[in-house]
């Protein structure tokens, strides 16, 4: 029997941690930069951090640092290395206002709350070097300061139901804000009088084909005689004087800062350029950087990364500045794994212990060979490394406890014979934990004498009745296919997943059914609208080619195996804080095991991807062996699903 193809990618046995700047627990980081040069980092989770200078020490100066949570941080602004600002959604100690910012005259070492004089959820703020600075306020209107922030004035906006999450003024007191409603508004004299604006959607310069998507804005800014606005990830430009949007097609966002000293963009392929005051890119900055943020200010473009800053000039030269911290030559340690003790990371080939949240990091031992910090992971209360075939074993003193490979480590398992066989289901979240798992002894005939056990809180999903003995015949088969699934030139093909010509045209039927929903008129009132039929294609997405979806379906069954795969490794288009799991496992003689397992909110027609487990090397894979496998020896434990489903998944991926 012909070997399906099978596709893997490494990760870790234990949650990978990205790296990111300053042993920061959040991914949500905002970056502000001062004239002088007074750089500043903010994350939703409250923390802050600094450094005077490009090339100088970065350090962490969280308001409330001996708290786990900080305040919620939208970002910060300083109008020199030693006056300035964080803001979010900031309380008093009962938590019964939400008017409050921390203010710093010393760099932010030390923070005092400082009252804006009005409750709500500062959304977006702009500031300028003289002292001057706007904050949105949910709910409430416009605070604004003349005084570095030691004092605030409410300025009234136009409707106080709408959240003006974006907001921009200029020397000139001219401002624009601009709701998560789809409503913008203009002013001339510091907020005293506003006028309402057509917004891009307005003026239908996209098709909006995502109905239940806010018609939001995330950026806006004035730029010469021009507005700028980012609604619903699209860019459009206006004159002032006479609006009509223009979309910017190729960019996906924009940076400038209140004196329009330059005008930069992010552009589709996620490269940042400078554009003149037409809108013509005078220069490209071609890597494809991950970039947290990035941020206008004197006329040069900071882009904020993971190791550090990237800033492009006005002369179009190019710096990149690595994190220093107090304490350690280079950037902190990449965390890869914790145990009893702590947090492990490594930086370079060093190995370091973290003991404490957001404590410092301590070096324990230095492993003899360069690593790709990708390799990396805890197992067993050891540190396990991964390069192609070869696994190496450390414990946490820095001794090699073992050196094997994956097709050797495999070999010796299988040798060992499989002495059970265990079926596992179950699901966690909040406040529910449970697994259910069926387990097949050897006998001498095979694998019989089921045993039923159940564990966690209360659920009335049950296992499925199977049949009382598994034959040797299937597993032995089955054990020669598993060294297929460590071999990273593997990978399934479109045939293997046996989608047929009628699957192809009812996915082309839902798309068809999902675009006639689009042209029905809205409903006006909830009663209404909760009788509306849900269809089974659905694309959150904008201005959609409903031709280039329907050719799509049709280039699927000529996708090449590498871009499939990669589709295939992550199907689901859901997230909840709930895991549902599925999965068995082969244990050895030595009780080794080698697990299979997909886990999931809802699973999608073939389970995948299956996490494949064995003494911490780990796997994904995509092979319809498994699939098999199962429905061979326990047919009813994967439910049938609609692989049409699946389809529909490829399609948004590809389009």
């Amino acid at each position: 029997m012909r070997l399906l193809a099978v596709f893997l990618q490494l990760v870790g046995f234990c949650t990978a941690y990205s790296q990111l700047p300053l042993n920061f627990q959040s991914y949500a980081i905002k970056l502000s930069v001062s004239k002088d040069q007074k750089f500043v980092l903010a994350t939703k989770a409250g923390e802050v951090g600094t450094a005077t200078g490009l090339y100088d020490t970065w350090q962490r100066i969280d308001p409330r640092s001996k708290e786990l949570f900080g305040p919620t941080l939208e970002g910060s602004y300083f109008f020199n290395k030693d006056t300035g600002f964080v803001y979010g959604f900031i309380g008093n100690e009962k938590a019964t206002k939400y008017n409050f910012i921390y203010h710093s005259t010393n760099g932010g070492r030390n923070w005092k709350m400082l009252d804006f004089g009005q409750s709500g959820w500062v959304d977006d703020a702009c500031a300028l070097d003289n002292g001057e600075a706007w904050l949105s306020v949910a709910g409430s209107g416009i605070a604004y300061t003349s005084d570095y922030g030691f004092h605030w004035n409410k300025i009234d906006i136009p409707d106080t139901k709408q959240r003006f999450a974006s907001v921009f003024f200029n020397a000139n007191h001219q401002g624009i804000i601009a709701s998560l409603w789809n409503l913008m508004a203009y002013t001339t004299d510091n907020g005293s009088s506003w006028k309402y604006l057509p917004t891009p959607l307005d003026q239908k310069k996209y098709n909006k084909t995502n109905k239940s998507s806010r018609p939001e804005f995330s950026r806006v800014a004035l730029f010469g005689n021009y507005i700028i606005a980012k609604q619903e990830d699209f860019v459009f430009y206006t004159p002032i004087d006479s609006i009509n949007w223009i979309p910017l097609s190729n960019f996906i966002d924009f940076f400038t800062d209140g004196d329009n000293t330059a005008l930069f963009f992010k552009t589709n392929k996620n490269t940042f350029v400078r554009s003149d005051s037409n809108f013509q890119v005078l220069h490209s900055l071609e890597s494809d950087l991950s970039a947290y943020d990035a941020r206008c200010k004197n006329g040069n473009l900071f882009i904020l990364t993971a190791s550090g800053i990237v800033e492009l000039k006005p002369d179009n030269n190019i710096v990149k500045a690595s994190f220093q911290t107090a304490g350690s030559e280079t950037i902190e340690p990449y965390n890869f794994g914790y145990n009893a003790n702590g947090f492990i990371g490594v930086r370079d080939n060093k190995i370091f212990l973290q003991k404490e949240y957001r404590g410092n990091w301590t070096y324990q031992f230095t492993l003899p060979f360069d690593v790709d910090n990708k390799g990396l992971s805890t197992w067993n209360n050891s540190i396990l490394y991964q390069k192609g075939d070869s696994v190496f074993y450390f414990s946490l003193s820095g001794k090699m406890m073992r050196s094997t490979s994956k097709k050797q480590m495999l070999e010796d398992f299988c040798k060992a014979g499989i002495a059970q066989i265990t079926f596992h289901r179950g699901s966690s979240g909040c406040f529910h934990s449970f697994r259910d798992v069926l387990t097949y002894s050897r006998k001498p005939d095979g694998f019989g004498l089921p045993v039923e056990q159940n564990a966690g809180s209360k659920h009335q999903e049950q296992l499925p009745e199977n049949e009382d003995e598994i034959s040797f015949t299937s597993v032995d088969n089955f054990l020669k296919k598993i060294p297929a699934f460590f071999e990273t030139s593997q990978m399934s093909s479109i045939q293997d997943l046996g989608f047929t010509e009628s699957d192809y045209q009812q996915c082309k039927k839902d798309i068809l059914e999902f675009k006639q929903s689009l042209e029905q008129p809205e409903k006006t009132t909830k009663k209404k609208a909760s009788k509306e039929k849900s269809t089974a294609f659905y694309f959150a997405r904008n201005n959609l080619d409903f031709d280039r979806l329907l050719n799509m379906v049709d280039s699927i069954k000529h996708i090449d195996t590498t871009p499939l795969n990669s589709i295939l490794l992550d199907l689901s288009e859901m997230w909840s804080t709930t895991t549902n799991f599925t999965g068995f496992s082969l244990i050895n003689s030595k009780n080794e095991e080698l697990s299979f397992q997909s886990s999931y909110y809802e699973p999608n027609a073939f389970y995948f991807p299956w996490t494949i487990s064995l003494n911490g090397c780990v796997v994904t894979s995509t092979s319809m062996n498994i699939n098999n496998f199962i429905k061979e020896v326990y047919p009813k434990f994967l439910d049938e699903k609609n692989k049409v489903a699946v389809l529909h998944t490829i399609v948004k991926r590809l389009y």
